[in-house]
């Protein structure tokens, strides 16, 4: 893990991983995650050409958490880790709360960021059914509490989620597996994959859950901007078993944006991306093959 420090002092950490001459990717992670999610193949990334930049959200691993921050706002840390990293064209690739901040990284750098490669994205919450799209429990009552401003309970919500993670990672991951069948054969299918499962949910409860607190706040709410306005292009990732969002939210989202294309993983879950084959798939869009 590295980190570096930003104009106002918080600091961010990323992992880099891949090829270190391959096709940069400035990769998101999703509500519960953190930079460290990925295949747990390093070398078989590298020989994909492709060199991965994962930073950790505000509030997850080592980054500083910054409260009250706006989408839009959140792109100068990655401005800053761009420029750090001297990436002056990039990718951008994201898992499901990670795709709004992919979003927003291309709307506000269109001459950088030359295309989007999403999985399983949580999306399009500008229209009126869409909440009703997600599956997941508790993102339902993370969204409801959102939306009736009860950032309090919200936030006493993670907290105590943080907290049981902390407690017991193995029993956190077991309740995971139970309560999301449709990514049961990724938790268990690899112990290699199982230690990065570990290591990214560490971090993505790290600061007692604020960086989930914050992610949250800010992804349901306004983003300042339409996917209509992202004119990269973009390959949408997304199973037809997620069992946190509705495989309409991505379909809809590729729908919304000039120049994406959707692509269904069948009997793919919300994690679907890890597995050796989709990742795969995931790689070569990056280097556009």
């Amino acid at each position: 893990m590295a980190a570096i420090t930003l104009s106002d002092g918080r600091v961010m950490s990323y992992q880099l991983s891949g090829a270190e001459d391959g096709v940069p990717a400035i990769h998101l992670h999703g509500l519960t995650d953190s930079g460290q999610l990925r295949h747990y193949d390093d070398a078989f990334t590298a020989s994909l050409g492709v060199r991965i930049i994962a930073p950790d959200m505000p509030g997850v691993g080592l980054s500083t958490p910054n409260p009250g921050r706006s989408l839009l706002g959140w792109v100068s840390d990655a401005v800053a880790l761009a420029d750090a990293l001297h990436l002056d064209r990039f990718a951008v690739t994201a898992h499901s709360g990670g795709a709004a901040h992919a979003l927003a990284l291309a709307y506000m750098l269109p001459q950088r960021v030359t295309h989007l490669v999403l999985t399983s994205p949580v999306a399009c919450f500008d229209e009126p059914d869409a909440r009703r799209m997600i599956v997941s429990k508790e993102l339902q009552t993370a969204v409801r509490f959102s939306r009736w401003h009860l950032f309090p309970l919200l936030r006493l919500v993670l907290i105590m989620l943080a907290r049981q993670a902390r407690t017991d990672l193995a029993n956190y991951i077991e309740d995971t597996v139970i309560n999301y069948p449709g990514d049961a054969e990724v938790f268990i299918e690899s112990p290699k994959q199982n230690e990065i499962f570990e290591a990214s949910f560490r971090d993505g409860v790290a600061h007692r859950g604020e960086g989930m607190y914050e992610m949250v706040r800010t992804i349901f709410r306004p983003w300042g901007f339409r996917p209509e306005d992202v004119t990269q292009p973009a390959m949408i990732f997304y199973g037809d078993q997620d069992d946190i969002i509705a495989p309409a939210i991505p379909l809809r989202l590729a729908a919304r944006m000039p120049f994406a294309r959707a692509q269904l993983w069948p009997n793919g879950g919300h994690y679907e991306f890890v597995k050796r084959e989709r990742w795969a798939e995931m790689m070569k869009a990056v280097v556009g093959r």
